[in-house]
């Protein structure tokens, strides 16, 4: 009986355990992130960008919160350009995964191409919501179900940019980029990991 219970113990803690691909560079963010300001959170993702001539980029997640009130974390939560809504998922949340797949079509603007992202981390609606939420430490990027680098954050309120392998945006042609969670820092008060925002930028007609 007992050498059965402690099988079953190292069972569920092999299953929660997620290794980082070995020999993987580590990125650090190019900015020194900063709280938004109240005119920075009134136009968040409202001015054209990359994404005027970017093509249908669809949102998928390993999981995603529901409160016991029934209120949904999605992952479409993660990428609607918006401060007070956020992809969340229960407990530390290593394992899991936001993917983003970039669908283009020869009717898409030419030349093409990713070359970094914006991480908004943790709930950041609010100062509180912030603290009291586990937050991303750090991500395993994929490119194409490649594991490429591994994004270590601040656990700083704001958006932190990462440079990025660049990713061609052939027409047509389906490409996804991933972000695992390996690792948090934990929430004063919640038992759940948020992403607020994952956004992108790169070359291309932005029009």
């Amino acid at each position: 009986m007992k050498r059965a219970i402690l099988a079953l113990l190292f069972a569920m803690t092999s299953a929660n355990l997620v290794l980082a691909k070995p020999g993987l560079s580590r990125l650090q963010p190019t900015n020194i992130a900063k709280p938004f300001t109240k005119q920075e959170r009134q136009f968040f993702g409202g001015n054209c960008s990359w994404y005027c001539g970017a093509p249908a980029i669809r949102v998928s997640a390993t999981s995603a919160l529901t409160e016991r009130n029934g209120f949904e974390h999605p992952a479409q939560h993660g990428h609607d350009r918006k401060l007070n809504t956020a992809w969340c998922v229960h407990g530390m949340g290593t394992g899991e995964k936001l993917t983003f797949e970039f669908v283009t079509t020869k009717q898409d603007t030419t030349r093409l191409a990713v070359t970094s992202c914006g991480i908004v981390a943790g709930y950041q609606a609010t100062e509180k919501l912030f603290r009291q939420n586990a937050r991303p430490k750090t991500l395993q990027l994929f490119i194409d179900g490649r594991p490429l680098a591994l994004l270590e954050l601040q656990d700083s309120m704001g958006i932190q940019n990462f440079s990025l392998p660049k990713l061609r945006l052939e027409r047509p042609s389906r490409h996804t980029i991933s972000f695992e969670i390996l690792d948090t820092y934990p929430g004063t008060k919640f038992q759940d990991t948020c992403i607020t925002e994952i956004n992108f930028s790169g070359e291309g007609d932005m029009h």
